[in-house]
């Protein structure tokens, strides 16, 4: 991806909407920034839910390189922050609050007052990075999945 390290600096990047054009490149971001790629998201179901959730989804972009990205969208009611992640080197930079900062404007704009965040149990670091942007942490829901395919994801 030609990513580089900074040494720690911000580095200027231009948060906008991700574009169906942006989908090869923001899944290989997807992939390389979360643990376990989801074979339940190829492109299709990707370009499926933008339709559904027109300028949500926000991506970092350097230079014509995506580095980052926040995939989101809502119900009408509520607005659910599915995934953050910044290509490896440039976290700690600042990308992923800008994302968060951009995608939360575009469900506040879209009407919405509150937005779920989900994170796998003994993420550490996804949990320390929420709580740094004033996130709190619930103890008193729990996430129940319906499997309706054979492929394992949850």
């Amino acid at each position: 991806m030609g990513a580089r390290n900074t040494g720690g600096r911000a580095v200027k990047v231009t948060i906008r909407a991700l574009t169906p054009e942006d989908i090869p490149a923001a899944v290989r971001v997807w992939q390389e920034t979360t643990a376990r790629a989801k074979d339940a998201d190829p492109p299709d179901a990707v370009r499926r839910y933008l339709d559904r959730n027109p300028g949500v989804c926000q991506v970092a972009d350097l230079g014509g390189t995506l580095i980052g990205l926040a995939v989101a969208g809502h119900d009408g009611r509520r607005g659910f922050l599915h995934h953050v992640g910044v290509s490896s080197a440039y976290r700690r930079q600042g990308v992923g609050r800008k994302l968060v900062e951009c995608t939360l404007a575009a469900l506040r704009h879209a009407g919405l007052t509150r937005v779920h965040v989900q994170l796998k149990q003994g993420n550490a670091i996804g949990l320390h990075f929420w709580k740094r942007l004033g996130c709190r942490e619930r103890t008193d829901a729990v996430v129940i999945s319906i499997l309706l395919s054979d492929s394992g994801e949850g």
